[in-house]
């Protein structure tokens, strides 16, 4: 009993000294690290305080959290620089809690990335300047936290081919989605904490979103059950949703009808489901909730006579700039060789 007891004491006293030893950059790194990986952003306060703690003027209050702890002008800026460096290790983590990068750095008094950010919104030409993660975070913010909505808020503006802003990079300007009219999110490979962010936009008060572009992605059922779930908000105002290429099931577009049916305020007029594949029952459920419903190239319909008449196309031969011996025939069908 009695070694047990002395090795327990023993481990105490390690775990004790390696805390001691702890650098204030080690432990800040730590804390930041352990914020971002939380759900819901309850530590999020708590690290904007340590980081405002760690500033020369309040040393010997975070003395007496951590002990001795080395606080020069050098050791704050590795952690500045620390900050500014952080890239994502997990692509399963929301950009939501990116944005407290950015608080911690205001806390520590580094306006920097603030100037940068507002240099480039003033720039003429922005398709020039690349914007690093932290950036991105940091202009995330900004635009979420503008008195102005935003009319349109495009992803892809970002990845111009001067640039090379990564997947990751764009989605972390994803929570600016609240303060927007209009945004174009397609083929931006989103998963659920991303589709999470978007359906607390559509139900937040006041929800400014009107018309919202998430084409192209993976949708599974439980996020278009998040995405049903906002739909019926008191508070969505979304006009238009385009879901063009998403793999919506029948399952999927049954939970979107009941969403609008079962909202007496809802707005939803155009649902645009291109490339997915429906059966009869759940387009009629969709036709009787919506004024317009889009469903051109989706499963059994892809034949339908009048999609082949939608897709038709003349042809034409411009006689400048094609082979002498070619000619087209009066019913504009058939090419031939002449000669």
């Amino acid at each position: 009993m009695e070694g047990g007891g002395g090795e327990g004491e023993e481990e105490e006293e390690e775990e004790e000294e390696e805390e001691k030893e702890m650098t204030l950059e080690d432990f800040l790194q730590r804390a930041i690290k352990k914020a971002l990986k939380s759900k819901n952003g309850h530590l999020d306060l708590f690290v904007r305080f340590l980081h405002g703690l760690s500033l020369e003027s309040n040393q010997s209050l975070l003395g007496g959290l951590l002990g001795h702890t080395e606080n020069s002008p050098e050791s704050i800026q590795r952690v500045i620089n620390n900050l500014k460096e952080m890239k994502n290790e997990d692509e399963s983590l929301s950009p939501d809690r990116f944005i407290n990068i950015f608080h911690c750095l205001m806390e520590m008094n580094d306006h920097s990335l603030h100037q940068e950010i507002q240099q480039y919104l003033k720039s003429a030409d922005r398709s020039k300047t690349e914007l690093s993660e932290s950036q991105c975070s940091a202009l995330a913010f900004m635009l979420l936290t503008s008195e102005e909505v935003l009319e349109e808020l495009d992803l892809h503006q970002y990845d111009t081919p001067s640039l090379s802003l990564s997947l990751w990079g764009r989605l972390r300007l994803l929570p600016a989605v609240r303060n927007c009219r209009k945004a174009r999110l397609d083929g931006c490979k989103l998963q659920k904490p991303e589709y999470e962010i978007v359906c607390s936009a559509l139900s937040s008060n006041p929800s400014h979103l009107r018309e919202l572009d998430i084409s192209y992605n993976d949708i599974t059922d439980p996020s278009m059950d998040l995405l049903s779930a906002a739909l019926k908000s008191p508070n969505c105002q979304l006009e238009i949703l385009r879901l063009s290429g998403c793999g919506v099931t029948d399952e999927g577009c049954s939970s979107l009808a009941s969403a609008v049916t079962s909202n007496p305020s809802s707005q939803l007029k155009q649902l645009d489901l291109n490339f997915s594949h429906l059966g009869d029952s759940a387009l009629k459920e969709l036709s009787a909730a919506l004024e317009t419903v889009n469903v051109n190239h989706g499963g059994e319909h892809w034949t339908k006579p009048q999609l082949l008449t939608t897709y038709f196309q003349s042809l034409t031969l411009d006689t400048n700039t094609t082979n002498r011996n070619l000619s087209l025939s009066e019913n504009n069908r058939k090419v031939t060789v002449a000669g």
